[in-house]
């Protein structure tokens, strides 16, 4: 806050050898005259209480020596200084030139001014620091969920992986049991292997890895005929042949977008595994639309989910507890994050409609091809 940003340049002005009786009005309307003569030289600041003690003289002989600020001094010093020595006005000089004049209601203005932002940039710097502070406690029990979390998915394959083991070194024991070990040896590794992949997954993205996916050229039937021909097989595995698996191709011929494809059927498989877990009963219908985008949706008639709660599903490590049990189902509660940012990095979106006990749709939303329909 130096003084010069400050400083005013216009101001009354009146000639040193003025008579004092002709600017005696001026001068009570002005409460104070800058003296200066033609050539800009200045002589002084002339206020009312000047020519009431010497009337009847030119202004010149009504100046007595006055104090000054200079350019680069910060107001508040300049304001005790002017408050001090009882000065209504100073003159302002820079490299003695004189540049202007300060009042002490100007100064007095500015820093009530500066106040008022300081005080506001106080309390926004406040509410930050509440805000960050929030994030650190959201952070360290976002660091706990993961922990527990981590535990747990980990050590329930990891058991099962010791237990059928060990089952399968046993004597005696036959083809058809042999079988059925190997298997669910097989399905706790697939279970392990996700769960460590999820892990590797979140922790590219929150490091900001734009790098993860990449880009070409597919079609939505290529991409839907590949999960309905896997599905109509794994949900023999899922052990929901009581779930009805329905896909319905787009009308559309040319429905061609630029994504990963890989990675895009990953992401419609996590929505239609979670569809297959949270149904009991009913169906599962994943398809795909063009309207001015690209539009891929997995529906099923299953627990549902609460309005509140649509949102907070996207969130890492949140996981649906149903309201009538509770069940936990199993899961980190990752998959969603991840699908969430994988399709944001391919250009797309992904939303959801839901209803408590009625079910839910996904929908995947991908920018079409210029030649596409």
């Amino acid at each position: 806050m130096k003084v010069e940003k400050y400083t005013l340049q216009e101001f009354p002005e009146v000639h040193p050898f003025t008579g004092v009786n002709s600017i005696s009005k001026s001068l009570l309307e002005n409460k104070f005259l800058v003296v200066r003569d033609e050539k800009l030289t200045y002589f002084g600041i002339l206020l009312p209480s000047d020519i009431v003690v010497r009337p009847h003289k030119l202004v010149v002989d009504c100046l007595s020596e006055t104090h000054r600020v200079d350019a680069d001094d910060d107001l508040p010093s300049v304001y005790n200084f002017m408050i001090d020595k009882r000065a209504y006005v100073l003159p302002v000089f820079k490299n003695g030139v004189f540049i202007g004049i300060l009042s002490v209601d100007q100064i007095a203005g500015t820093m009530n001014k500066f106040t008022e932002r300081l005080s506001a940039r106080l309390i926004r710097n406040e509410h930050q620091l509440k805000v960050t502070k929030e994030k650190a406690v959201i952070a360290e029990n976002l660091k706990t969920a993961i922990l527990e979390n981590i535990s747990h998915e980990i050590r329930t394959p990891m058991n099962g992986l010791l237990g059928f083991s060990y089952l399968l070194a046993s004597e005696g024991i036959t083809d058809e049991k042999r079988l059925s070990y190997i298997e669910h040896i097989e399905e706790s590794c697939k279970k392990l292997t996700n769960v460590i992949d999820n892990i590797i997954e979140i922790s590219c993205i929150q490091a900001g890895d734009n790098h993860i996916v990449d880009h070409e050229e597919c079609t939505a039937g290529d991409i839907l005929r590949e999960l309905h021909i896997y599905y109509d097989h794994e949900k023999k595995k899922l052990d929901k042949n009581q779930i009805e698996f329905i896909c319905k191709y787009p009308i559309e011929n040319n429905s061609s977008i630029k994504c990963d494809p890989k990675r895009l059927k990953e992401i419609l498989s996590y929505l239609i595994d979670n569809a297959f877990k949270f149904t009991e009963k009913g169906f599962v219908e994943i398809g795909a639309h063009i309207k001015n985008t690209l539009v891929f949706y997995v529906k099923d008639t299953g627990i549902g989910i609460s309005a509140e709660n649509q949102n907070a599903i996207f969130n890492a490590f949140s996981k649906i507890v149903e309201e009538k049990g509770p069940i936990l189902y199993p899961g980190l509660g990752l998959g969603l994050t991840i699908a969430k940012r994988l399709i944001e990095l391919m250009g797309g979106s992904i939303t959801v409609e839901s209803e408590y006990t009625k079910g839910s749709v996904f929908y995947v939303t991908m920018p079409l091809l210029e030649n596409s329909v």
